[in-house]
């Protein structure tokens, strides 16, 4: 039971990071996609990804927040 619901949470993330990598590729400077397109990579472990989106978050919008405390609670590269 725990093995198909834990197989169901990751095929929901896959379908999830595929959906914002295709509107990502669409409108590159998406600040909201970004983000949350980082945080499904930081979730699924891919952090030198989330890094590069939080990065890219925070020069989409300088004086938004949240992007760079995304990246200060990141493991140091």
């Amino acid at each position: 039971l725990y093995s198909s619901a834990a197989s169901d949470v990751y095929k929901r993330q896959e379908q999830a990071i595929y959906a914002y990598e295709q509107v990502i590729s669409i409108d590159p400077d998406y600040f909201s996609g970004t983000v949350r397109l980082g945080d499904l990579y930081r979730a699924s472990g891919r952090i030198d990804e989330a890094r590069s989106l939080y990065e890219r978050a925070a020069s989409i919008e300088p004086d938004n927040p949240t992007p760079k405390e995304r990246l200060r609670g990141l493991p140091s590269p």
